[in-house]
């Protein structure tokens, strides 16, 4: 049965000061309601009392009687009409009549306006009560007021003018915007879990440095697994989700932890944080399609799963160290937990298992004043200690308590070598030595890693001997140079990656080498231990692309990326995140995240050695689904066509081979969201496995991405077709919905008893996201199942559906193309030969081929 999504209403709580601001000796006010609900219609009174007892009247006969009072709302909020019910009553008692006041509503500039144009007042000054007993020095003004949506504080403005024109007195007041949201938690099974402590936090983003997060409220989840928060402070941009159950749940407190020996036993997933507007559902959408509309997670059902504790300390070999502190997932790149500005002796942070993580400790250095700090003194009052990684976490199980205990001692020792080159080294001139700090192995930060204590050259932190010195000589034939420069090293070693560039320009930088002239790269990673001298040769190479300038930080051989709509135009917003990964026998797979100064226009350069394997990037664009492109190295630039909305399924032209985009108006795809568990990863999943569903017209993944990994189906409904990504990462990347599939074969022979068909499947999606792909293919009821079914691929294609392995023209399983090395090993090898696979007519989670007689389908896993 498909998963119920109750979806509540939303209250919204707008917060008054009870008392405003006006001149405490003349008049004193007040509100009676703190709050107001969200799309309710809801009376406020406001009370307004003339204090004036001692004035001395400019006229001589009475002084500061109130003729006018007027209240604008602040935008968003909306006045009711009709609903004015100031009746000029005190306690009950009716004011003179001449005293009641007109009233207007300006509803271009949201004012409410009360005003007696006689010289009757609308409120007395309490000295003047003895002109008319039946008047008063206070009165009430009442009316109801609305609001559609969450807001930013802002201002309810309250004006008095009096008798004696002196000026109007005014108020202005921040009213906070309060919302209220609920949901339901269940486990990985899909039943409703009692007592998940859920806690929101207040994400704060910084300019100067890393963003805190502040907990806010924290709730339990009852046997229903139902959860809510009445009030959540809407002050805020951002909100941030965390749900974790402990192993004595029924005793523990809301932030019970490893301490206090209650051990986490699940968690939600890492959700990133999300803007009050998702907490609750919006108006005004009722014409829109689901796709269209603004996603809310109120009424959502959230997942946990299985988790361990992450123990951090840090010490100096000797005793126990404060530090900052950042918990990696790996995959995905971002942090499940940072707080590299903080001072603590030990963190506890709870992850899902089956990921990969690495842990970092720091000191900040703008926190310590680096007075008395050695390798060994690393007091943790005074001195800053640069990144040190675990990336050697290893296979979590589930309740663990994992210690992570980081040595905070560091030596700088004296990185010296060769630069070499395989090319003219004649008037060859070193220009940039760049070198970067890797968190992990592979993973390349966009910033540098020198140590500006060293300045040799200028501002530069490294020094080179130059051609002809006594050291230069040790290189040998082939030598450039001979470099020098200070590293951070520990004992267990510190990975770098070090770019050394050069050309053959008497000019020097920036001087371009000129048509005949080269350019000249080395890319290499190293790992620096504590010993005092460690030696590190680089050989420089051509590179890919063309000669670039003011690109970067140095001018070099450049490869061009262009990211660019369907239209083929540059990308000027709405900037997707970008990812670029290359392999290289110099230092096997580096990968990188672009950052935004790096992109002009969708624009950005890569260096690319010319002994390179492969270079590839990664586009998670906000409003389609992401693509992996490999480069042609041979190009002097690259261009990526991202596709045009969320939708982008493609088929292949049966007429010219080509591919085309799938038409989803007159085909219905069905797109699910499964659990991943081993009762779920069958062919045919019980309904009870399905998280939530969704056509190609009411694509919305919002409610799938609150689960994390997830199998993730897509089916053309008229034929059965099924692509199904197994384990996919919804953390990682949008849904592939530019995927390749199609309701029927792209060609069909029959010989005698033998039925033959090819369909074509693929994906641009990337491969990292998700483990393996299921496909289910139809076949027609006249096929004699009695005989074997089997299944073979004569030929692999790139993303532009170009055929790069084809098994008639002799390719075997020992020449695949890097993309597609695991079909070499693991069963899949088996597909690659003419006889194919043999599909077996009883499942088996091991098999690559299953037949299903009931439904008439065939499944393979790729």
């Amino acid at each position: 049965m498909k998963n119920k999504l109750f979806l509540f209403c939303i209250v919204f709580l707008i917060l008054v000061s009870s008392v405003f601001a006006l001149d405490s000796v003349h008049f004193g006010t007040s509100i009676d309601k703190l709050y107001i609900n969200r799309t309710i219609e809801t009376e406020i009174n406001i009370s307004i009392n003339n204090l004036v007892t001692n004035y001395t009247s400019l006229n001589g006969t009475s002084g500061f009687n109130i003729t006018s009072v007027s209240i604008t709302l602040p935008q968003g909020i909306n006045y009711v009409s009709n609903s004015n019910k100031t009746d000029a009553k005190v306690n009950g008692t009716s004011i003179n009549v001449t005293t009641l006041p007109s009233f207007t509503y300006n509803s271009a500039t949201k004012t409410l306006t009360w005003l007696n144009s006689s010289w009757h007042a609308i409120i007395y000054a309490a000295l003047n009560r003895t002109v008319n007993e039946t008047s008063a020095n206070y009165a009430n003004f009442s009316f109801k007021i609305s609001a559609a949506r969450a807001m930013s504080p802002t201002s309810l403005t309250l004006t008095l003018n009096d008798t004696e024109e002196v000026g109007n007195q005014t108020s202005s007041n921040k009213l906070a915007v309060n919302f209220a949201f609920a949901g339901f938690v269940k486990n990985s099974s899909g039943s409703f879990v009692n007592g998940t402590n859920i806690t929101i936090y207040e994400f704060i983003q910084s300019p100067t440095g890393p963003p805190t997060e502040n907990a806010l409220y924290q709730t339990l989840s009852d046997a229903n697994g139902y959860f809510s928060f009445a009030e959540i402070n809407g002050s805020s941009n951002l909100y941030k989700l965390k749900m974790i159950l402990y192993g004595n749940n029924t005793n523990a407190s809301y932030y019970a932890g490893p301490d206090n020996a209650v051990t986490a036993i699940a968690v939600s997933s890492n959700l990133p944080p999300f803007p009050s507007m998702l907490y609750y559902p919006q108006t005004g959408q009722e014409s829109l399609f689901e796709f269209q509309k603004i996603p809310t997670l109120n009424g959502t059902t959230f997942y946990i799963q299985p988790a361990a504790t992450i123990k951090i300390n840090a010490n100096n070999n000797t005793a126990s160290q404060r530090f900052g502190y950042e918990v990696i997932d790996k995959l995905v790149g971002f942090p499940i937990e940072s707080n590299v500005r903080a001072n603590v002796s030990e963190a506890n942070v709870i992850v899902p298992i089956g990921r990969d993580y690495t842990v970092m400790v720091v000191r900040d250095e703008e926190m310590y004043t680096r007075t008395g700090c050695t390798g060994n003194n690393m007091n943790d009052g005074r001195c800053p200690v640069p990144p040190i990684s675990n990336s050697t976490i290893g296979t979590l199980t589930q309740g663990q308590v994992l210690l992570v205990n980081i040595s905070l001692i560091r030596t700088r020792p004296l990185i010296r070598g060769c630069i070499l080159v395989t090319g003219n080294k004649t008037t060859l001139n070193v220009t940039k030595i760049i070198v970067k700090r890797m968190p992990w192995s592979g993973f390349v930060p966009p910033s540098e890693a020198h140590d500006l204590s060293t300045s040799t050259i200028g501002n530069e932190w490294y020094s080179l001997s130059g051609y002809g010195s006594t050291t230069w000589n040790n290189c040998g034939s082939t030598g450039v140079d001979f470099y020098e420069l200070n590293l951070t090293g520990a004992a267990g070693g510190l990975d770098y990656v070090f770019e050394i560039y050069a050309k053959n320009s008497t000019i020097g930088e920036p001087g371009n080498p000129g048509d005949d002239g080269e350019t000249y790269i080395a890319i290499k990673n190293i790992s620096i231990n504590n010993s005092n001298f460690q030696y590190f040769n680089f050989t420089l190479r051509g590179a890919y692309g063309s000669y670039t300038e003011n690109k970067g930080k140095v001018n070099t051989t450049l490869m061009k990326i262009n990211i660019q709509n369907s239209s083929g135009a540059a990308i000027t917003s709405d900037t997707p995140h970008i990812e670029f990964s290359v392999k290289n026998p110099d230092f096997s797979t580096l990968h990188y995240i672009i950052e935004s100064d790096q992109l002009t226009n969708g624009t950005f350069y890569m260096p690319i050695l010319n002994n390179t394997n492969w270079a590839k990037v990664m586009v998670y664009p906000n409003q389609a689904p992401p693509q992996e492109y490999t480069l042609n190295l041979t190009a002097a630039e690259n261009n990526i066509t991202l596709p045009s909305g969320e939708l982008g399924f493609r088929k292949i032209n049966s007429t010219n081979g080509s591919l085309e985009t799938l038409d989803v108006s007159n085909i219905n795809i069905d797109i699910k969201f499964l659990l991943n568990n081993d009762n779920c990863n069958v062919p045919n999943p019980a309904s009870s496995c399905e998280l939530t569903s969704m056509n190609a017209s009411s694509f919305n993944p919002l409610k799938a991405l609150i689960a994390g990994k997830v199998n993730l189906e897509l089916k053309l409904t008229s034929s059965g077709v099924i692509i199904r990504y197994m384990n996919f990462d919804m953390l990682s990347a949008k849904p592939p919905t530019n995927s390749i599939l199609n309701n029927d074969a792209s060609s069909s022979s029959s010989s005698g008893t033998s039925l033959s068909e090819i369909w074509n499947f693929g994906s641009f999606a990337p491969s990292d996201v998700y483990d393996s792909v299921k496909i289910g293919i139809p076949y027609d009821t006249g096929v004699n199942e009695s005989e074997p079914i089997s299944i073979n691929i004569p030929y692999l294609y790139d993303q532009d559906w170009n055929v790069v392995w084809n098994r008639s023209a002799g390719n075997t399983r020992y020449n695949l193309t890097d993309d597609f090395l695991e079909y070499n090993s693991s069963g899949y090898e088996n597909y690659l030969t003419a006889a194919g696979i043999t599909c077996n007519s009883t499942y088996n989670s091991t098999s690559k081929c299953y037949v299903n007689h009931s439904s008439n389908k065939i499944w393979m896993t790729i």
